[in-house]
Formats: C-alpha cells, sequence, structure tokens
C-alpha cells in the first residue's frame, strides 16, 4: 500500500476556493520550480536554464537567505517515512545553523500569507526526520518574497499542537480513506 504523503493528510484543511483556478495552478507551477530550483542548487547541480522568467526574484530571496543564514545543508528533498504511522514525506531541507547543537527542518514557502496548515505539515516533517536518525530540534517555513528581498523566516513549534494537529488529520485519513 502506497503511503500518504503529508501534504494529502493535510490537503482537506488547505482552503484554496477563493483563489482563481486558473491563479492557482500558475502559482502551483512556480511552486514546484523554485522549489526544484533551490534543491538544485543546494546539491551544486546549479544551471540557470533552471528557473523560468518571473521566478528569478524568488530564487534570489532563497539565495539571501543562504548567505544570511550560513547553514549547512544535511539533507536536500529525501524522501522519508513512517510505516508504522503510515505516511511519507520530502522535506525541502535539513540544514545546521552555524551554532546550533541539533538540525532544523526547513521547507520554502513561496504564499505571500501564512497557512495554518504550514505548522502541522513541517512537524511531521520532523517526526520523519527524527525517525531516520537525523537530530531534529526546530523547524522553519522560509517564506521567499516576490521581490526577491530577505526571505521571511517563522519559526514552528515541532514537538505541540502541531504535531498533534497533524496526528489528528492523519487518524481522520485513514478513518475516512482507508477505513482502518
Amino acid at each position: 500500500m502506497k503511503l500518504p504523503s503529508v501534504t494529502t493528510v493535510l490537503s482537506p484543511f488547505s482552503d484554496f476556493s477563493m483563489i482563481r483556478p486558473e491563479v492557482l495552478k500558475l502559482a502551483s507551477e512556480r511552486g514546484t520550480r523554485v522549489h526544484a530550483a533551490c534543491a538544485i542548487y543546494t546539491k551544486g547541480l546549479w544551471a540557470d536554464s533552471a528557473l523560468y522568467p518571473g521566478d528569478g526574484p524568488f530564487f534570489d530571496s532563497f539565495l539571501n537567505w543562504v548567505v544570511i543564514s550560513d547553514v549547512e545543508f544535511v539533507s536536500v528533498e529525501e524522501e522519508f517515512a513512517d510505516p508504522h504511522l503510515g505516511y511519507m514525506g520530502h522535506p525541502d531541507a535539513i540544514v545546521r545553523y552555524p551554532g546550533d547543537q541539533g538540525l532544523t527542518i526547513i521547507d520554502y514557502k513561496t504564499p505571500m500569507s501564512i497557512s495554518r496548515t504550514w505548522y502541522p505539515q513541517i512537524a511531521a516533517y520532523a517526526h520523519l526526520a527524527r525517525k531516520h536518525g537525523h537530530d531534529v530540534r526546530r523547524g522553519l517555513a522560509v517564506r521567499l518574497r516576490t521581490n526577491g528581498g530577505p526571505a521571511i523566516v517563522t519559526e514552528i513549534d515541532i514537538n505541540g499542537e502541531p504535531w498533534a494537529a497533524f496526528m489528528n488529520a492523519l487518524g481522520a485519513y485513514r478513518y475516512f480513506k482507508t477505513g482502518m
């Protein structure tokens, strides 16, 4: 049985009904491209051709964050799964900040406003990374800016209420989607 992804489990709680479908489609495609460009860069495989016109400012914001934060990338877009709990996910990155004892889960975001689902999403990624031996102690949403300016970094509680919210969503997903 294929395990559901973190985003699939949380999808019923993402309301995009106020966004026109064509705008949502373009934003989704842009987010996918920007995430791919960030991953390619952090893996040392960068080529300018990875960007579409209009994606550049988001990528510039990412580069700005990399320089300012001076992080070491430990893992990039790695797939993790927890067969016991029954889900999987791909955190954008696991990094080590200079001077930190543990690691930080990073999820890049391109929307202008914060979504409540980001909190349980990042908490779920932290659990998966820990399950696979990474000493994750923090979670961050790194919101990349449309104007290329410094990213907006939001600290995420990866242990408390967001983790409980994800577990509740996962329980509901299993009940309604798999009959378990």
